[in-house]
């Protein structure tokens, strides 16, 4: 609708301005979003957060030891130490709660990170394969086709071509 549009606009012109203009675009985008009726949910209607107040505490834990150090190895011992239980405990424990074993969440996570390396544009493909966590650039174009459909290389030219559509988009 009517919001789309307008935020569409501003979002061209936030990548414009600097400073103070800049942040006041934000501004306008964020009280637009709070103002419309123009809004889908994000989460079914059926979901639930099923964490109790010890799981929420454990699993913010496993996540915030997840984030810190996933561009290294980690050793499911190493992890399961960190939530107080074992190895097998912990495959399901994080399973039941994430929906995903340990290793595809990782892998997430290291072709997200991997993501935002890419668009920022200032390291090789093979560089950021490895700061992403990646031990080797076959398992890591393997991965990152396998979530995001295609390769690394590819996302980056999607991400530059994106880029130069938007900067070159007239304003009306």
């Amino acid at each position: 609708g009517g919001s789309r549009e307008r935020i569409v606009q501003w979002m061209r012109e936030l990548l414009e301005h600097t400073g103070v203009k800049r942040a006041i675009s934000l501004l306008q985008i964020l009280e637009e979003l709070s103002i419309t009726n123009e809004s889908g949910l994000l989460s079914s209607a059926g979901y639930w957060d099923n964490l109790n107040d010890h799981d929420a505490v454990r699993m913010s834990s496993i996540y915030e030891y997840i984030t810190q150090n996933f561009a290294k190895e980690i050793s499911l011992d190493e992890i399961a130490h960190q939530a107080h239980i074992s190895p097998s405990a912990f495959c399901r424990y994080f399973k039941a709660r994430t929906k995903r074993t340990l290793k595809e969440f990782i892998n997430d996570l290291r072709v997200n990170y991997a993501c935002q390396l890419l668009e920022e544009n200032r390291h090789s493909i093979t560089q950021i394969c490895f700061e992403a966590g990646f031990n080797n650039i076959s398992n890591f174009n393997r991965r990152f086709k396998e979530i995001k459909g295609i390769t690394p290389q590819q996302y980056r030219l999607n991400i530059r071509n994106l880029y130069n559509r938007v900067v070159n988009t007239p304003n009306t």
